[in-house]
């Protein structure tokens, strides 16, 4: 609650979908698997319609001016948010795949043909998933975080200490 003359500021959530440009994307997902504790964490053996998120990539070749285009909410319980990266992928200015290739999917969106973006998309998605899984497996706080998020009883890290001090 704000004092008299002073605003308040938007809930995280409204934050995080309207604008999200603004976070991190290890920052975004993190925030995704706490609002949404029920989903699977991405990058694991989980489908990826069972996630918190599913990963798209920008079609652009223009230089980003941030890691994250877009985040979507669910529209339903059954579905993850979606993020939309510029960053990583297949495609786009920092794609492993030739600019041509960019080009042609550019064209085909003009056409409102996603197809090709979808499919590769579904490598995309993968990627990225394995990549913030990446990120996190030496991170300690980070799992201790996920244990506390999943309500075991004792991390990776803190079975070592135990381990350790007897």
């Amino acid at each position: 609650m704000a004092t008299q003359g002073r605003r308040t500021d938007p809930p995280l959530e409204d934050l995080l979908f309207a604008e999200g440009y603004r976070f991190s994307f290890f920052q975004a997902v993190r925030l995704l698997e706490h609002l949404y504790p029920h989903r699977q964490p991405v990058g694991q053996d989980a489908q990826p319609s069972h996630e918190v998120v599913r990963f798209r990539t920008h079609l652009s070749l223009g230089f980003p001016a941030s890691e994250i285009h877009e985040i979507t909410p669910p529209t339903d319980e059954e579905q993850p948010a979606q993020m939309t990266v510029t960053f990583m992928g297949l495609t786009g200015p920092s794609g492993v795949l030739p600019r041509h290739y960019t080009e042609f999917l550019l064209e085909r969106v003009r056409r409102k043909d996603y197809t090709l973006h979808d499919f590769l998309d579904l490598f995309n998605h993968r990627l990225l998933s394995l990549f913030y899984r990446a990120w996190e497996k030496y991170r300690f706080p980070i799992s201790y975080e996920r244990t506390v998020l999943q309500h075991q009883r004792h991390d990776r890290l803190s079975l070592y200490l135990f381990d350790l001090i007897g």
